[in-house]
């Protein structure tokens, strides 16, 4: 069962749902000392850009899974790229703050990882978000420990695509559990869905009490709210 709630910002003071069996507990989080949110104006400006940059024709339900992959990432590395603008013109996060997705970028993926997890086959996300555009032609992508020579680059934050919401949080939990077995230090993982067919996108994030997921956010409507919902996020990637 899903249950909707605000995801405005995954570090600002709005709230997750945890997807349990029985109960829903609301989790709630406060922005990091030096984090300031970006004033309505400047979000509301940021989604002008982003939906400047969108492809001329949206794909449709019918078109298929695989024709959403390339659309997908162009509406995510724009919304990184105007993100970064915004992010450093404002000067909302601290020059000295670390950055978790530095240059990251987003590409289509849908093959399998040059690695897998625990002795298990690999997997191959419909779509990968990376740090920095891969060298090797085709790229090579790794969970976890990078063999230099090959040009690869970490897989940072896998990204399911599917028609069916049971099928992509399935999906997304395989991916979990390899961002885990890639860096067992880490306190929750990051996934990414779309449900091509009811036009929602999600953030899910894995953690030790199962996994907390934002409220869909329609890509293809161009409602300024949502747009403004997925901006915000990934002021907290940069």
């Amino acid at each position: 069962m899903f249950v909707k709630t605000s995801f405005k910002r995954y570090c600002a003071r709005n709230s997750l749902i945890r997807l349990g069996n029985s109960h829903h507990k609301v989790l709630r989080t406060r922005c990091a000392p030096g984090i300031q949110l970006p004033a309505k104006e400047v979000v509301e400006e940021g989604v002008s850009v982003v939906f400047s940059k969108y492809l001329p024709k949206s794909p449709i339900k019918n078109d298929g899974e695989t024709a959403h992959y390339a659309p997908l990432a162009s509406i995510l590395n724009a919304c990184v790229e105007t993100s970064n603008k915004i992010v450093n013109d404002h000067q909302i996060i601290p020059k000295t703050a670390m950055q978790w997705f530095d240059s990251l970028i987003f590409i289509p993926w849908a093959r399998p990882t040059a690695d897998g997890v625990d002795g298990a086959p690999p997997l191959h996300p419909d779509l990968a978000g990376i740090r920095g555009s891969p060298t090797a032609d085709p790229p090579v992508l790794y969970w976890g420990h990078i063999e230099v020579h090959t040009g690869g680059r970490r897989l940072l934050i896998p990204i399911e695509v599917k028609g069916s919401d049971a099928e992509m949080v399935k999906q997304a939990v395989t991916y979990a559990r390899a961002l885990n077995s890639a860096t067992i230090f880490w306190a929750f993982e990051l996934v990414l869905g779309y449900n091509y067919v009811s036009d929602r996108f999600r953030f899910f994030i894995f953690h030790r009490g199962g996994v907390s997921s934002s409220e869909g956010i329609s890509l293809y409507k161009k409602s300024t709210s949502d747009l403004a919902d997925l901006l915000r996020f990934h002021h907290d990637l940069d």
